[in-house]
């Protein structure tokens, strides 16, 4: 799981209405279902492969660490993963973590 901090000067420092992209490289060993925590400001979107596998538009107040959790069938392999965050004003970041779906 990482945690970015987008007020940071050598993220997004002080802009207001600002997005960020994050990009990662990940192995799912076994075909299953997966857990995806995460949170962001406000709008927050994840992309695995190149298809959108979660997204909402809407204004927060603040970051609250896994404040959303959404749950994704992968196959086995290598994927790639994306995700968006946007900011209005204010607090600013975003996380995001994969773990095991357990029932």
């Amino acid at each position: 799981m990482a945690l970015v901090d987008l007020r940071q000067r050598d993220a997004l420092g002080d802009a207001d209405d600002a997005v960020a992209f994050a990009y990662t490289e990940f192995t799912v060993e076994k075909a299953g279902e997966v857990e995806f925590r995460g949170a962001a400001d406000d709008n927050f979107t994840v992309w695995v492969n190149g298809k959108r596998v979660f997204g909402f538009e809407e204004y927060r107040n603040g970051v609250r660490l896994d404040r959303t959790r959404f749950r994704v069938h992968l196959k086995a392999g290598k994927k790639y993963g994306a995700g968006e965050g946007r900011a209005g004003a204010g607090e600013r970041g975003a996380e995001l973590g994969v773990f095991p779906a357990h029932r």
